[in-house]
């Protein structure tokens, strides 16, 4: 983390607080540097899965595509 007051990349983890719905992580860091003290908030961030066809288009994923594609190529096996 980059110091807030001296643009130091050097600090500690003083103490380290999850929110009550744990959502947020709330930390109290320590410059090394020039002492100085700052609180950084970490929060979980979902990332959209995006699919490229072959036609260049872009859709969102689908989980149910997919399920639906080994359904349908579990049918067509023959068993011996």
């Amino acid at each position: 983390m980059k110091c807030p007051n001296c643009g130091s990349l050097n600090d500690k983890v003083v103490d380290t607080r999850q929110s009550k719905d744990g959502t947020v992580i709330r930390r109290r860091r320590e410059c090394l540097d020039c002492g100085f003290r700052f609180t950084t908030y970490e929060r979980y961030e979902e990332e959209k899965i995006v699919v490229k066809k072959k036609n260049g288009t872009t859709e969102p994923f689908s989980k149910d595509k997919i399920v639906r594609g080994i359904r349908l190529a579990s049918k067509k096996q023959t068993r011996f």
